[in-house]
């Protein structure tokens, strides 16, 4: 009878870690998912940045419409905040910047980079 009580106050132990642990996973889980957004959010925040930007949404979709003039540093700084959109196409293109004399004179071209490709995919925002 003592082996049976105390099979049964182990397990009781060994239950109640377990739920334990298993609120703490749960917790933590929906922490790492707190940073989630919604396409019409998304696209608005893209907007804030691309002011000229044409986008389409197809679903859960966001796909830019024609070439426009970005930051890459500032466009990836903003789809790496959250949790919930994958980058499915990106491609830009840049002009290097090309120093030349001209009559005494220094001219630079700045460079600039232009997002040719955008396409991403929000999941449940």
């Amino acid at each position: 009878m003592n082996r049976l009580v105390g099979s049964i106050s182990k397990f009781g132990t060994l239950y109640s870690q377990s739920t334990q642990m298993e609120n703490q996973l749960t917790n933590y889980s929906s922490l790492l998912n707190a940073k989630k957004i919604s396409i019409s959010e998304l696209k608005n925040k893209l907007l804030q940045i691309m002011p000229n930007a044409s986008f389409k949404i197809a679903g859960d979709t966001l796909s830019l419409q024609s070439q426009i003039s970005v930051n890459p540093y500032v466009l990836i700084n903003l789809l790496s905040q959250f949790t919930n959109v994958d980058v499915i196409g990106l491609q830009f293109q840049s002009d290097s910047p090309i120093f030349y004399e001209y009559r005494n004179y220094d001219q630079k071209m700045v460079p600039k980079y232009s997002l040719k490709i955008f396409t991403v995919k929000v999941y449940g925002g």
